[in-house]
């Protein structure tokens, strides 16, 4: 095929392990990845630095570190205040406002916006880090960081006839009596600003219980749902003054004796709502509407936490991995556009997430969902022939044993202050922020506290090189009964362009293999001890020295490398559309 008329594919796979795919290969398990790898490539990929999502899928887009795209973590902090806050979509006026407003959160050109540049047309669907969608010639669906109807990652919603301590739980908890085998509860909705603060907009409706299946009256409709059950999407319709915000979310029945238990998914944004674009053109999600009806939006889409906070058992969770993954199986498929588009790109975050909770748990679980995949390249090569393939993922797995407090291990070797406390809430709460010399937020981040940068810093220039050189070798030290925690300590001052330093963390650590940020600490809190037992199901990570975890870079075509970095991606596309 001529340079001219070439034309791509690009499947990403959020989390799909080199080693992993290496090894189902070569049992024989993975029938269309070797058939491609057999006439192409097939090489790791080593991630950015830190192994984040949002990083690497921000580095993959344009070719730049996070010194250039500007994401280094999945959480930031607002440097004059120590707030911290999500780092995968910019918020610039209130959600609840009459008229929200996100800006784009890579601040390098991607590939795609190169390519439109050059006049080809491409369609690049549900890529990380891409809201609110890009201006493109062609189409755009944003991905992971869409937020859910207030706002945010998404909540779940669980009625149960039984009390239950929501405590470390991150889903909301609505007790419900019956009555006549009837009752009435309530979903909680956006906020709406009043004068006497923020106020949760709900939307009633009736719970009828029968002996086998319960009947959900709601916008005057009737949904009947057996044990083990999904509804379809439901439509909810929030009014705040004169805005409509229009959501959707899903209801499973997960028991009706000896307790009633009743799961409503997070409130997705609707592809038909009119408060936020989701995609380029503002009509085409109207156009994947017609053709798919509702579909979800929330970047975050598989419930991880109703599984991790037990809600959900196993088979509970991935009866909702499997229908969202046909549903965008069937949107992915569909989507294949016609030969005069240069690049269709889309991204399935299914594996990261299965991956994640049953690593180490289940691993003929994971298996199973690496030859789904194989069965929708299958599918894919019987609807593309003009078209090259690319599969991409951002980053491998490894398992998670332990968690590490990085804020505790601050507080002890001095560095960091508490106000008379041993602990310490998350936002930092206790922290004597006059008195600390440098604190923990993100997943891999730290930063020092230096005057005139941070808001109440106390290190001057001298005292802040001293420091850190000093804080590197400490980290480093840090020993888990003989075992060692972290790999490497990466000064970001030598590893990234500086072109985005504003936001920069002063270090990046590069954790073994097994060890990672605690919850608490990642969002600024401080507890007792410094290694806790990993005790959650949550048992599979990536975010371990990127060395640990390489992903996946398996090409239709030889491209000559030996390996593929996360930032040399975007430049082997642009090359081959030349």
């Amino acid at each position: 095929m001529g340079k001219e008329n070439r034309k791509l594919v690009i499947l990403g796979i959020d989390g799909m392990d080199f080693r992993l795919t290496q090894k189902w290969i070569s049992e024989g398990k993975l029938r269309n990845l070797e058939k491609i790898i057999n006439k192409g490539e097939f090489l790791p990929l080593i991630s950015s630095n830190p192994s984040q999502s949002p990083v690497a899928w921000a580095s993959l887009a344009t070719g730049a570190d996070p010194g250039k795209h500007g994401i280094f973590d999945f959480i930031k902090i607002e440097r004059k205040n120590y707030v911290p806050f999500l780092s995968i979509h910019n918020l610039k006026k209130s959600f609840f406002s009459l008229n929200p407003r996100y800006e784009r959160i890579i601040e390098e050109k991607t590939f795609w916006e190169k390519l439109s540049e050059r006049n080809k047309r491409v369609r690049i669907l549900k890529w990380p880090c891409t809201f609110p969608p890009f201006k493109v010639n062609g189409e755009f669906l944003s991905g992971f960081g869409v937020p859910d109807i207030k706002g945010g990652l998404g909540r779940y919603t669980l009625y149960a006839s039984f009390d239950f301590n929501p405590e470390n739980k991150r889903g909301d908890f609505i007790k419900i009596e019956f009555k006549n085998k009837k009752t009435k509860t309530h979903i909680k909705g956006p906020f709406k600003q009043t004068l006497q603060g923020r106020k949760e907009i709900s939307i009633e409706f009736e719970l009828i219980l029968n002996e086998d299946e319960i009947i959900i009256l709601i916008n005057n409709k009737k949904i009947i749902l057996r044990k083990k059950n999904w509804s379809e999407w439901v439509e909810f319709e929030f009014k705040i003054g004169g805005i409509k915000y229009k959501g959707i979310g899903k209801f499973y029945l997960i028991s009706i004796k000896p307790e009633f238990k009743l799961y409503l998914s997070p409130i997705n944004l609707s592809p038909l709502n009119e408060v936020l674009n989701l995609t380029f053109p503002k009509d085409y999600s109207k156009r994947l509407f017609n053709k798919y009806g509702d579909f979800s939006t929330l970047g975050m889409s598989e419930d991880v936490n109703a599984l991790n906070d037990g809600i959900f058992e196993d088979e509970d969770f991935l009866s909702m991995v499997d229908f969202l993954f046909e549903e965008k199986r069937k949107m992915f498929l569909g989507e294949t556009p016609a030969n005069d588009y240069s690049v269709y790109a889309f991204v399935f975050e299914t594996l990261d997430r299965v991956q994640h909770m049953f690593w180490n748990r289940n691993e003929n679980i994971i298996e199973s969902y690496y030859m789904k995949f194989d069965e929708l390249v299958g599918e894919l090569l019987n609807v593309i022939e003009d078209y090259e393939l690319i599969i991409i993922s951002d980053h491998g797995f490894g398992s998670l044993d332990k968690y590490v407090d990085l804020n505790a291990f601050l507080r002890d070797k001095g560095y960091l202050v508490l106000k008379g406390k041993e602990k310490s809430p998350p936002l930092f709460k206790n922290v004597d922020f006059k008195k600390t010399k440098a604190f923990a937020c993100g997943f891999t981040s730290i930063y020092l506290n230096k005057k005139g940068r941070e808001g109440k810093g106390i290190l001057n220039e001298e005292e802040y090189l001293k420091e850190k050189e000093n804080l590197k070798n400490i980290l480093k030290n840090l020993d888990d009964n003989g075992r060692k925690v972290i790999k490497e300590v990466y000064d970001t001052s030598n590893i990234y362009t500086q072109k985005n330093s504003k936001n920069m963390p002063d270090l990046i650590i590069g954790f073994e293999e097994g060890y990672r940020t605690e919850w608490e600490s990642v969002i600024g809190g401080v507890g007792k001890d410094v290694i806790k037992e990993n005790k959650n199901k949550w048992k599979g990570d990536h975010i371990f020295d990127p060395s640990f975890v390489p992903g996946v870079f398996i090409s239709s075509f030889k491209t000559g490398e030996k390996e593929i970095k996360a930032e040399n991606f975007s430049e082997i596309i642009l090359d081959y559309l030349k």
